[in-house]
């Protein structure tokens, strides 16, 4: 069976879709659905939470020092008071 190549999203789409998911509370499906064609349920769910990963834990902000959200929020956590 021939794997296909990974699609290329635009930054449009990229945005458009975490908003939908993290913002107007639709599900991961729904966005993709509403934002994109794909073959099946489960493809195109990792495509949207494949997106969802890079977005929380390796896009980089230059609001956030140039750390990655999640980088960003444990920079502030105190885990403990001993060293």
């Amino acid at each position: 069976m021939k794997r296909k190549s990974p699609q290329k999203f635009t930054d449009n789409f990229k945005r458009e879709a975490v908003n939908l998911v993290v913002e107007q509370s639709y599900t991961v499906p729904q966005a993709a659905e509403t934002k994109t064609h794909h073959e099946n349920q489960a493809e195109m769910k990792k495509d949207v939470l494949g997106y969802l990963h890079y977005y929380n834990l390796t896009r980089l902000h230059t609001a956030n020092n140039d750390l990655t959200p999640v980088e960003y929020e444990m920079a502030f956590v105190k885990v403990s008071d001993f060293s």
